[in-house]
């Protein structure tokens, strides 16, 4: 079941925004993850050997350490599309691309067919499937394969689709990973029956103590990363404290994923162990993805109304144009060297052609910071203006409350 929502991630991905935003990506979903696993690991020994996992009759459970471990890996793995469908990718571009990037990679971690959309179909997904048998194969990941598959393809191939494939396939492939997602989801609430009439599975301390553990684990793997962070790199950070939260907060749920991974080894392990992590699934699924709408609105228009906010994103933004226009004339990026003067006339029909288009666009999408840069500045000195006019509003109520006082 994984394989299809995996591969729809790596081949639905934004490149540009992904790579651009691949440090705070890559902190996040690789260092993070590890730290995650560390303190669930760490947390749940130490409330074991307290003790404090019993079951309905209050005696104390006894988890092996392949129990504890699979629990720890398991419980890393985070769900962020309750998020995304509420994260607008246009107003809030860098957040939306580290949400995405950090729960596809966090899940990864845990040519021209006559314009056939049909032939188009096909082709990808037999490829996106070759992948995954080759990695089988070689006895190397291949979860991690398909991810790669997906990523490569979005990148070159969509330049030798016409618009019309290019949607279909889209389309196709995202309408696939909804299905595998929606029936894993149906087996997980039929699955659920057999754990709720069997009170020997169920342990309802473990259940609280792992949503416990899901909490300071992902407080750790966003902002114990991003702290060690800062005082490595000692730079700016490019995210602020809303957005931390919001990233934060849309890690805690835990979806098909997670249950995808423990029903494989669901025989192997104490049922305790498989029937917290059901009830985890559903608690975040269903409670903190019906908070989760008016959460990030509430977050985001605190954050929109933030005046060092605004003065920190047009630094920021201010630093990704020079970058920009440097790259542009150096093209110092040797991954770059090698990707449009090697690998694009390779995997991309008629890209002679095709490379003033792609010059074109770049000049597009820089013109459009530009502009962007522009309009936050405005912002921000209307902004600073509607604040003086009232702070020289409650001065004037002031001045006329002392003269009625000397009256």
């Amino acid at each position: 079941m994984l394989p299809p929502i995996i591969f729809s991630g790596g081949y639905t991905l934004k490149n540009k925004s992904f790579f651009y935003n691949f440090g705070y990506i890559s902190l996040f979903a690789i260092f993070g993850t590890l730290i995650s696993f560390a303190l669930i690991l760490l947390l749940t020994i130490g409330f074991f050997n307290q003790g404090m996992i019993t079951d309905l009759n209050n005696d104390t459970i006894n988890l092996t350490a392949k129990d504890i471990l699979y629990f720890s890996a398991t419980m890393c793995s985070s769900d962020t599309i309750a998020a995304l469908a509420l994260i607008s990718s246009k107003a809030y571009p860098k957040l939306f691309s580290v949400v995405v990037g950090e729960g596809l990679l966090n899940d990864a971690v845990s040519l021209i067919l006559f314009n056939d959309p049909v032939k188009v179909n096909i082709f990808l997904l037999a490829i996106g499937y070759l992948s995954y048998c080759l990695g089988e194969i070689a006895g190397v990941s291949s979860v991690i394969s398909m991810l790669a598959s997906g990523i490569v393809m979005n990148h070159y191939m969509k330049h030798n689709m016409d618009e019309e494939s290019l949607k279909t396939t889209t389309v196709t492939i995202s309408t696939i990973s909804s299905i595998t997602e929606s029936i894993l989801f149906i087996y997980l609430g039929l699955s659920s029956w057999s754990y709720i009439g069997d009170k020997s599975k169920i342990s309802y301390s473990f259940i609280l103590l792992g949503f416990l553990i899901t909490l300071i684990a992902r407080f750790g793997c966003i902002y114990v990363t991003s702290l060690i962070a800062i005082v490595l790199t000692k730079r700016k950070w490019g995210l602020n404290k809303y957005e931390l939260l919001i990233i934060w907060f849309s890690g805690l749920i835990r979806g098909a994923v997670a249950f995808a991974l423990i029903i494989n080894v669901e025989n192997q392990l104490n049922p305790v162990i498989t029937s917290t992590i059901l009830f985890i699934v559903f608690f975040t699924t269903i409670i903190l993805g019906g908070f989760m709408q008016s959460f990030i609105k509430k977050t985001t228009e605190t954050m929109d109304s933030s005046l060092k906010v605004k003065e920190n994103n047009l630094v920021l933004l201010g630093i990704e144009i020079e970058k920009r226009k440097l790259k542009s004339v150096y093209n110092a990026s040797i991954f770059r060297l090698l990707d449009d003067g090697f690998l694009k006339s390779k995997f991309i029909f008629d890209y002679p052609n095709k490379q003033k288009i792609f010059k074109e666009e770049k000049k597009r999408n820089l013109q459009q910071k530009i502009d962007e840069y522009n309009q936050l500045k405005q912002q921000i000195e209307q902004f600073r203006y509607y604040q003086y006019m009232d702070s020289v509003k409650k001065w004037r109520i002031e001045v006329r409350k002392q003269k009625i006082k000397k009256r």
